[in-house]
């Protein structure tokens, strides 16, 4: 069996990483509630942070909960029945 060369396993790795970024932003679009809401609480925590309101310490404690929504799927209560 033949190997495959550097320049075919490079184009294999672009391939799968493009394919994961394609992914991400189809997740991003297609449950945009739950994106929206992680980036409105990024958006008031930099500004909580920026105005010394809190801490970077607890604004690094609330970032898992931030990445959190904009991974998840929107919960099925909130998407309209087609009925």
């Amino acid at each position: 069996m033949r190997s495959k060369s550097t320049s075919e396993k490079n184009n294999s790795s672009l391939v799968i990483r493009h394919s994961s970024l394609v992914n991400m932003k189809t997740r991003l679009f297609t449950n945009y509630r739950t994106s929206l809401l992680g980036a409105l609480f990024l958006l008031i925590s930099l500004v909580l942070v920026f105005n010394k309101i809190i801490a970077w310490g607890e604004f690094m404690a609330f970032l898992p909960t931030i990445f959190g929504l904009l991974y998840v799927k929107d919960p099925i209560s909130w998407v309209k029945s087609k009925e």
